[in-house]
C-alpha cells in the first residue's frame, strides 16, 4: 500500500509548497491535495515545471485531490458549474494527479429515488469529464449524511454508471459513523477501491470531523480496516487525512513526522506494507 498524507492534516494555513516539502522529508509516497486552490496559486506564482520539479525530487506523487459535492446541485447550478470542474480537472491532470474525490452530501429534500437518480446523472457527467483528463473519480460516502452514506450502499451506482473511471474512496472515520464494521469492507470487491482515507476517533458520542486523530491514537479497529483492506486486495494510497486544530497549531514537519510514524506502527500491527 502506498503511504500518503492528506495536506489538510498539516492545517490550512500552511504554505502548499511547505506542505509537499513536510510530506517529502517525513518519506510520504504520496501527498493528497484537499484543495487545489494554494497548488494554483504556487504554480501563478513561480511555473507548472517547478511544481512538477518539487515532486520529483522529494520522489512524491500528488496521489488526488478533492472535486467537490455536488452531486445534489440543480441543474443550473451544476452547468454553472462545469467550467470550474473542467479547470481543475485539466490542472490535476497536467501535475501528475490520478484520483478525484466526489464526496456525497445529505439528500436534503430529495426522495430517495430521485436522489439516486439525480446522483446518477451528475456522477455520469463528472465520469465523463473525468476521462479526458485521465482521471478517476473516487465516490466518498460520509457517514453522517442522511442517504448513501456507506460503501456498500454506493456499489449499485458505481455498477449503474458503469464507467471504467469510478471507484470508491473509503475514509475510516465516515466507514465506522456510518454504522459499518470491520466484516463488511470484505463484502467490497477491493478492485473497486482507488484510495483509502486513514484516521482514528476516540469512542465518544456525536462525533464529528474535528475530533479525528492519529491513527491508532482513538479507539476504531485501525488495525482490523487495514487487514481487511489487505484481504480483499486492496494495494493502493492509504491516505491520512485529519481535522485536528491541535495538530494544526504545530510546525508541520513534526505533524507530518508523526504522522508517519502513526502510520508505519498500524501497518506493522496490521501486517501490511
Amino acid at each position: 500500500m502506498k503511504k500518503c498524507l492528506n495536506n489538510i492534516t498539516l492545517g490550512t494555513e500552511v504554505p502548499f509548497a511547505d506542505s509537499v516539502l513536510a510530506a517529502g522529508r517525513a518519506g510520504f509516497d504520496g501527498i493528497e491535495i484537499f484543495s487545489l486552490e494554494p497548488a494554483q496559486r504556487y504554480v501563478e506564482s513561480s511555473s507548472l515545471d517547478e511544481l512538477v520539479s518539487m515532486f520529483t525530487s522529494l520522489e512524491i506523487e500528488p496521489v488526488g485531490f478533492v472535486l467537490g459535492g455536488f452531486v445534489y446541485q440543480g441543474e443550473k447550478d451544476f452547468a454553472g458549474n462545469i467550467p470550474i470542474l473542467t479547470e481543475n480537472m485539466a490542472f490535476a491532470s497536467e501535475i501528475g494527479a490520478k484520483n478525484a474525490l466526489l464526496f456525497i452530501p445529505s439528500r436534503g429534500e430529495l426522495g430517495e429515488r430521485e436522489a439516486v437518480e439525480v446522483a446518477t446523472d451528475r456522477i455520469s457527467q463528472a465520469c465523463d469529464l473525468a476521462a479526458q483528463h485521465g482521471l478517476v473519480i473516487g465516490l466518498e460516502p460520509i457517514g453522517n449524511a442522511d442517504f448513501l452514506n456507506t460503501p456498500a450502499s454506493l456499489l449499485p451506482i458505481i455498477r449503474g454508471v458503469g464507467a471504467k473511471n469510478l471507484a470508491l474512496t473509503v475514509d475510516l472515520f465516515h466507514f465506522y459513523t456510518g454504522g459499518c464494521s470491520t466484516g463488511d469492507l470484505l463484502e467490497i470487491p477491493g478492485n473497486m477501491i482507488n484510495l483509502v482515507h486513514l484516521d482514528d476517533a476516540p469512542d465518544l458520542p456525536g462525533l464529528d470531523d474535528s475530533k479525528r486523530v492519529l491513527p491508532g491514537d482513538g479507539s476504531m479497529d485501525v488495525a482490523g480496516f487495514l487487514g481487511a483492506l489487505r484481504d480483499i486486495g486492496f494495494d493502493g494510497p492509504l491516505s491520512v487525512e485529519l481535522f485536528n486544530r491541535d495538530l494544526w497549531g504545530r510546525e508541520p514537519d513534526q505533524v507530518a513526522f508523526e504522522s508517519m510514524r502513526a502510520l508505519d506502527s498500524v501497518m506493522e500491527r496490521a501486517g501490511v506494507g
